[in-house]
């Protein structure tokens, strides 16, 4: 390939792009200057800076190389910054990496530039047999990505012999580091013998690898789709859908998982899906994976998240909330909860409690272990492990919540159960009304605004509601459509309520992006695999607010004629409602205000919180 033919390629990949700005990662070596005159050429030199690392390890042959470096940017018009680290620790090669990366990364947050590497296909071969050797993963076969983030490799479709004849042409000169021919190290086998043996084998062998990651690339692209609707846009799947799972697609699936629980590719984590797979559907339990992740299954629902790192020295263990006195009424902090005590009149619902057997102060406090208590509607006692067991309460949650006693009796615990020794009755002329708000000061995030709806008052109503429902449809054919991605969280905490046998589909509709006011515009994503005709459809919605995607919705899923056709949202906003529909079912009306939490979000952030917020303006 002639310097031109070189020009025009690089140029039409578009990821040089006159006028944005590139810095070039310049060790000296003939790809990396072939790359820096190409960012000059096709970018123009007020786009370009380049980076050279100094690593010291090569004595006087490193210095010359900056010198080189130097020269070269001196002689193109191109600000250069060198970094000189300090002395190499653990393994070489991915500490010079580590360093690069970490400084390429500094200068581009400053200057918003974009990382370019002069990786070509002649590293590319390379990187793949070293890995297909050294990592058995379908990942390791993909090889690098002509973008990765702001990082771009605008050389990928060419070989080493193409930069090489591309310098010449252009009388630039470029340093040969002597330790790439090393073979000491395992990469520099694969470039020095591996790839001429497989040279000698087959002229093309180097071509072939490349068309073949090719391939891979293209059937990558399917299976990330069929893991798409695997997991239906949720960070959890349940153990007993895993195991139905082909033993392939078990696991990509625990691989994904654990990739987005590391923050990026954790190596080696799908070879453990079966392990995975075979976590106790009662109860908690976990694995450690390696790669810093852990493997979490919570009554028969599996996540992956981030492992524990190692138990460093603190100054002391961060206390439980301390024990507070509640006046009636009256309100106190604990912990990160704000814990209300109203006087009204008699209401028969969780937190309510006769006024008349109560003193005028109670105690809030964490669990002990043995406390028990006799909960609302049931014979005897409880534990309050059973309880937190019974309401899938987390074991991590459980030192948060509060509970509130009297005389040593506990009368309430938040979001768990109501006692039956202090519940309102027909002769309650006045009742305490007990309720526990998360306190917004501790939510450390800027764009959470006002707490709308606490994780306690969303628990109870999803409750409520799923008796409703359950009494609704005794003896029907219910099918529940949840409505993707916001809905999933109370449609998970919603079915798991009901008493009543039902079957789950999902649609996906396109209406909000990334705006905070709906748009209007509907359109499907993904459609039911279930036939509905003949059965009972209850559609379950996060929030309605126009009422527009609702419509559209109702119209649609009413042309395939179900028995019945039934709405039940968490939330509505009756001052935003542009068109009137039936909605049966109700958690919460809201203000006119861009709602996130409990599965809503605002630019695909805030669904895991466990409370519905509003987003600061």
């Amino acid at each position: 390939m002639n310097e031109q033919e070189v020009l025009d390629r690089v140029r039409s990949g578009e990821l040089l792009v006159f006028g944005r700005a590139v810095l070039v990662l310049l060790s000296g070596g003939r790809d990396s200057v072939c790359l820096l005159d190409l960012a000059v050429r096709i970018s123009g030199a007020d786009s370009v800076q380049a980076l050279h690392v100094n690593y010291g390890l090569r004595a006087e042959a490193a210095d010359e190389d900056e010198r080189h470096c130097v020269r070269l940017c001196g002689e193109l018009g191109v600000p250069l910054e060198v970094e000189r680290p300090r002395s190499p620790r653990g393994n070489i090669q991915a500490w010079a990496r580590d360093v690069r990366y970490r400084a390429a990364a500094a200068i581009a947050q400053r200057t918003g530039a974009e990382v370019a590497t002069g990786h070509t296909a002649t590293d590319q071969v390379e990187g793949v047999l070293y890995r297909l050797a050294s990592s058995p993963s379908r990942r390791a076969l993909l090889g690098m990505r002509a973008r990765n983030g702001n990082i771009v490799r605008p050389l990928l479709e060419l070989t080493r012999a193409d930069t090489g004849s591309y310098c010449r042409e252009r009388g630039l000169t470029w340093r040969d580091d002597a330790t790439n021919a090393e073979l000491g190290y395992a990469r520099g086998r694969a470039r020095g013998e591996l790839v001429p043996a497989l040279r000698a084998l087959h002229p093309a062998a180097e071509a072939n690898v490349l068309a073949l990651m090719e391939i891979l690339r293209d059937e990558a692209a399917v299976l990330d789709t069929v893991l798409d609707e695997v997991l239906e846009g949720r960070p959890e799947i349940e153990l007993a859908r895993l195991r139905e799972l082909p033993a392939g697609l078990r696991r990509l699936v625990v691989q994904r998982l654990a990739d987005v629980a590391a923050g990026g590719p954790a190596a080696g984590i799908a070879g453990r899906a079966d392990e995975v797979a075979a976590l106790r559907d009662q109860g908690t339990a976990s694995l450690d994976l390696g790669s810093g992740v852990r493997a979490v299954a919570e009554y028969g629902v599996l996540r992956l998240e981030p492992a524990p790192g190692p138990v460093r020295p603190a100054p002391g263990p961060v206390p439980p909330p301390r024990e507070a006195r509640l006046a009636v009424p009256g309100a106190v902090g604990f912990g990160d909860y704000e814990v209300r005590c109203e006087i009204g009149p008699p209401e028969r619902r969780p937190g309510s409690l006769d006024r008349a057997a109560l003193g005028p102060e109670l105690v809030v406090r964490t669990w002990r272990p043995g406390d028990r208590m006799a909960p609302l509607g049931l014979a005897g006692t409880k534990s309050l492990q059973d309880l937190f067991t019974a309401r899938r309460v987390a074991r991590a949650r459980r030192a948060t919540v509060p509970v509130v006693e009297f005389g040593g009796d506990i009368v309430w615990v938040a979001g768990v159960a109501t006692s039956e020794r202090f519940k309102v009755t027909a002769d309650t002329r006045e009742a305490v009304h007990l309720s526990a708000v998360i306190n917004s000061k501790a939510v450390d995030d800027d764009a959470i605004g006002d707490i709308l709806v606490n994780p306690e008052e969303l628990q109870n109503r999803v409750r409520e509601l799923a008796a409703e429902i359950s009494r609704d449809y005794a003896g029907r054919d219910l099918v529940l459509i949840g409505v993707l991605k916001g809905a999933v969280f109370f449609l998970s905490d919603l079915m798991r309520q009901l008493d009543v046998p039902c079957e789950v589909d999902f649609m996906a509709v396109a209406s909000y992006g990334s705006a905070t006011k709906s748009s209007g515009v509907v359109r499907i994503l993904k459609d039911l695999d279930a036939v509905i005709e003949g059965r009972d459809v209850l559609i379950v919605e996060d929030i309605v607010d126009s009422g527009l995607t609702l419509q559209y919705l109702l119209r649609n899923l009413g042309a395939r004629n179900p028995r019945s056709l039934e709405v039940c949202a968490l939330l509505t906003k009756p001052d935003r409602r542009k068109v009137d529909l039936p909605t049966r079912y109700v958690g919460f009306e809201i203000p006119d205000r861009f709602v996130i939490g409990y599965g809503l979000d605002h630019g695909e952030r805030y669904r895991n919180l466990s409370f519905v917020a509003a987003l600061k303006e």
